[in-house]
């Protein structure tokens, strides 16, 4: 609780966000998307690990290696719009691609599904029970 506001909201591309809204609505239209969640509250890494809980399923991702201005705190926890985590069968993977491609979306591969485990080698590493424990803590 450090009870302070400041600075500006990211700024909203409404081409972008809708491009975007429209190539996650086509991949589940077309049946090969398992998941997806947005990263508007709390960012990429709280969106995922709300994925990891929910599915019950960890992820076992590459560290991120941000681009300098960008710190890695505000790659992990920036609320910039028009953002997704989406999950699909390995085998989906060329038609997700194709279908950004075609909405002009760029497109990340974040990580790969399964095991017990939310991690980011070399920055993060945390059993989904010991998530769960802290989630259930936190948000009552």
């Amino acid at each position: 609780e450090h009870g302070y506001v400041a600075g500006r909201p990211p700024a909203l591309d409404l081409t972008r966000e809708q491009a975007v809204n429209r190539l996650v609505l086509a991949a589940a239209e077309n049946g090969f998307l398992h998941s997806a969640h947005d990263c508007a509250e709390g960012g990429m890494l709280v969106a995922l690990a709300e994925c990891c809980l929910l599915g019950g399923i960890g992820v076992r991702c590459p560290a991120i290696r941000p681009e300098p201005p960008l710190r890695l705190d505000a790659a992990f926890f920036g609320e910039s719009p028009s953002r997704y985590i989406v999950s699909v069968a390995s085998r989906a993977m060329p038609e997700l691609q194709s279908l950004a491609r075609r909405h002009h979306v760029e497109l990340s591969l974040l990580g790969l599904a399964g095991g017990d485990i939310l991690e980011f080698e070399g920055q993060l590493r945390l059993a989904l029970a010991e998530l769960r424990e802290a989630w259930e803590v936190m948000v009552p």
